[in-house]
């Protein structure tokens, strides 16, 4: 049992922090964006940051998209290979948001994704 909660519970955990940021930011394009376009107006990224907002989303899709595959493969398959992948598009999304928050000069922001990315890279050595 031991050897499957993790796994599970790691994929869920990933499934809606993601499936919930993908459709807050959808449901609320033009608030985001103008958010993000204050947040990085003293950025050299501040021009990015309408192509920047897409391939977040993007990133995070194809990341809740794999959660639900790499929960329905464990769930009906008992396979974890799936999940590398999910883990792949995870790291990513972080990576390109802690570079943001970087950038704007926002360490408590920064901070906040080094909290996901921690067990993020955990998982990764664990599964």
């Amino acid at each position: 049992m031991k050897e499957i909660l993790f796994p599970f519970t790691f994929v869920l955990f990933i499934m809606i922090t993601y499936g919930f940021s993908f459709f807050e930011k959808i449901f609320n394009f033009s608030d985001t964006l103008g958010w993000m376009k204050v947040h990085f107006e003293k950025t050299p990224i501040k021009s990015l940051i309408p192509i920047g907002l897409v391939v977040l989303l993007i990133g995070e899709l194809i990341t809740f998209l794999l959660s639900i595959y790499a929960f329905h493969s464990l769930f009906y398959f008992d396979q974890n290979d799936s999940i590398e992948w999910m883990m792949v598009a995870n790291i990513f999304c972080l990576l390109l948001m802690l570079i943001g928050q970087r950038f704007a000069k926002d360490f408590d922001g920064a901070r906040t994704i080094v909290i996901y990315l921690i067990p993020s890279l955990l998982a990764m050595i664990y599964l």
